[in-house]
């Protein structure tokens, strides 16, 4: 099985979004997930359109999306989905979606883990590309009774930024250190397929006035 991400969003389109957007806000090291109230600075450049994101990554080039995530009957309450996520999660400004970003993309490497979908899907809106590519990957790999660890991304020291548009959308760049990620299959021993990799996520998200919710998401070498 092959970890290769298959990159399929218009990155390039991302990245003007995040300078042009009709509201910016820079977030400091850190303070995604700390208890701070405003962002650090933000600023209101001139409007543009912005291109939305129609395919995305996934860590198996050869993996078919299974039907979309929330199309299951059970799943998470909104409820019990508001006590797992982190504190200010729940901010239905930039920071919120922010905080909401930072713990999906984290919630990536724990799935493959435990095989447990749960969280990913409550998180994910029908038609999010890499949000159902990457469930069915590591369903596949929990499936075959494969074992795969590492992989945790934890922020790089650089600056995130969140692009609030016009439809009221936010693209969040996150910048990531991702770990090394090693797999073990039935009866072979443990092997590395994917060395400690620098990302660029690009994570496109929308709130239902209670969640921030996902879009789609691209991710770039660093």
């Amino acid at each position: 099985m092959d970890f290769a991400m298959v990159v399929g969003m218009d990155v390039k389109n991302m990245a003007k979004a995040l300078a042009t957007g009709s509201a910016i806000a820079v977030f400091a090291l850190g303070i995604a997930g700390c208890g701070g109230s405003d962002p650090i600075t933000t600023y209101t450049p001139t409007p543009t359109a912005v291109t939305s994101p129609s395919e995305s990554g996934s860590p198996s080039a050869s993996a078919s999306p299974s039907a979309s995530p929330t199309a299951d009957a059970a799943g998470l309450t909104d409820e019990e989905l508001l006590e797992i996520l982190p504190e200010n999660a729940e901010r239905s400004d930039l920071q919120g979606a922010v905080v909401t970003a930072e713990f999906f993309i984290q919630e990536f490497p724990k799935m493959f883990a435990t095989g447990d979908t749960a969280v990913w899907d409550a998180l994910s809106l029908p038609g999010c590309d890499f949000c159902e590519s990457g469930r069915a990957n590591a369903l596949r790999y929990s499936d075959d009774g494969w074992i795969v660890t590492g992989g945790e991304v934890t922020h790089a020291p650089e600056i995130t930024e969140a692009n609030l548009q016009d439809d009221g959308s936010v693209v969040v760049l996150y910048p990531a250190i991702e770990a090394e990620i090693l797999a073990t299959a039935p009866g072979e021993p443990e092997r590395s397929v994917k060395p400690k990799s620098y990302l660029n996520y690009y994570i496109l998200l929308k709130s239902d006035g209670l969640i921030w919710r996902v879009i789609d998401v691209d991710v770039e070498e660093a």
